[in-house]
């Protein structure tokens, strides 16, 4: 056993899948041509964690990017 649970190799994977939704804001023209902005929110619709691991509530994930 290791010292630390969470460094314990058991206590660590499983499966999750999440269900997400997502949108992306673009400048066709102007002076923001190039540039976007991606927004994505999710929740796991199922979770089969191995032993002691925190689950996952809710995913948020932001992006800005500049194509030139």
């Amino acid at each position: 056993m290791a010292p630390v649970q969470t460094a314990d190799l058991d206590n660590q994977g499983g499966e999750r899948i999440d269900l997400l939704l997502g949108v992306n804001f673009t400048a066709p023209s102007g002076g923001l041509k190039g540039h976007r902005i991606a927004l994505e929110l999710g929740a796991p619709i199922y979770q089969l964690l191995n032993s002691l691991q925190l689950v996952t509530d809710w995913v948020f994930t932001a992006g800005y990017q500049i194509g030139f």
